[in-house]
């Protein structure tokens, strides 16, 4: 997550259903509440990118990593770029006595434009499906273990909005559970959001009832607004993700690292991952996984946001990209020219827009910003 990768804020939609979990939904994404202001790329000479020691350009080495995040393409400080609303925390998980088994009666809500912030508060336990995990080797690195099924896949609160991407084969909504009956050629990826309780009392129990062939790792550790809320550092974050993410998931399952932004500044994005993959360099890491936010003018910063990750020799999963601004034509425009990219790139191994939705800036299977997706798979 070189284009710009914006904050996203985290707010709660409760849908109730009897004897079942509360299930968190991200009302905007559960995602940064205050987003990255990117570095101006066109101050600086082209050719100088690629050896560009970051802190410097932004006159910030050696400080605290709770600086505003600056994003790939986005104007510094004081530029005219208009940031995201915040999103409210994450809510407190609520655990009934015990869930029910039987299809849930509600479908939860939808997550609206612009990233998530909030999954719905009442969790709904959909139908066990049988799924045979892969195996796998651990520390995976490029081009081992891959997944069959093709790369394309969705980012959904709403279960029954993933209908009608033909072509896909994968799917995931941020937590360890469906949510909802999504369609049953697509393959559920469940993932452990932040260290909070509502999440990690559950993580080991509800991943292995999806019998995974992968499973997700934080959801935006750099953030502090978002699993940087529970998570202190990238050397915690290698320790929780020891002591609790592999400890509770499925043994024949492939993991994935925690997803980055794509900020710049020391101690978030890529920086962050490095140190993060350096403290947990003992750890099972099959893949490593992104998520990019941009502007409609700044498709050359996201070619250069892959390009950069492919440093860390590790398959690439792009679970959240898209634009922060502009129209459903320029969103339309930006997801099928990614699309393209991601999926002729060998190192990609899936790949993700933001996101299945009703708002101006998500897509379904008939508006043009799914139709582009659609034809770009």
């Amino acid at each position: 997550m070189a284009y710009s990768y914006v904050q996203m804020s985290l707010g709660l939609l409760a849908v109730t259903a009897p004897a079942v979990m509360a299930h968190p939904k991200p009302l905007a994404h559960p995602h940064a509440l205050a987003h990255p202001k990117a570095f101006d790329y066109s101050t600086l000479p082209a050719e100088t990118y690629d050896n560009v020691k970051w802190c410097e350009v932004f006159n910030n080495c050696g400080e605290s990593q709770e600086q505003p995040a600056q994003s790939y393409g986005q104007p510094a400080q004081g530029g005219q770029t208009q940031q995201p609303q915040e999103k409210a925390q994450v809510p407190q998980y609520q655990k009934p006595a015990e869930k029910s088994a039987e299809k849930p009666a509600e479908k939860p809500a939808e997550k609206p434009a612009q990233k998530p912030a909030e999954k719905p508060a009442t969790y709904q336990a959909p139908k066990k499906e049988e799924k045979k995990p892969s195996t796998t080797s651990s520390n995976s690195g490029k081009g081992s273990d891959t997944p069959s099924g093709g790369k394309a896949g969705l980012a959904y609160n709403q279960a029954d909005l993933c209908s009608g991407f033909k072509g896909t084969s994968w799917a995931y909504n941020w937590v360890s559970q469906p949510g909802g009956d999504i369609p049953k050629e697509l393959e559920f990826v469940p993932m452990l959001h932040d260290m909070t309780q509502q999440f990690t009392s559950v993580w080991a129990s509800e991943a292995a009832a999806q019998s995974p062939k992968h499973v997700l790792a934080f959801n935006e550790p750099d953030m502090p607004s978002q699993a940087g809320s529970s998570i202190s550092s990238a050397q915690q974050c290698a320790q929780d993700y020891k002591n609790t993410f592999e400890k509770g998931a499925p043994k024949g399952a492939r993991y994935g690292a925690p997803a980055v932004t794509s900020a710049l500044e020391k101690g978030k994005g890529l920086d962050y991952l490095d140190q993060f993959l350096k403290a947990c360099s003992d750890c099972k890491i099959d893949f490593i996984t992104l998520h990019f936010y941009g502007k409609p003018d700044q498709f050359d910063y996201f070619e250069r946001y892959v390009k950069d990750a492919k440093k860390f020799g590790k398959p690439i999963w792009m679970t959240e990209y898209g634009l922060d601004s502009g129209t459903p034509d320029d969103q339309a425009k930006f997801i099928k020219e990614a699309t393209e990219l991601l999926k002729n790139d060998p190192d990609v191994e899936r790949y993700s827009p933001f996101m299945v939705g009703k708002e101006s800036l998500q897509m379904t299977a008939d508006n043009k910003i799914g139709q582009a997706y659609l034809d770009a798979i």
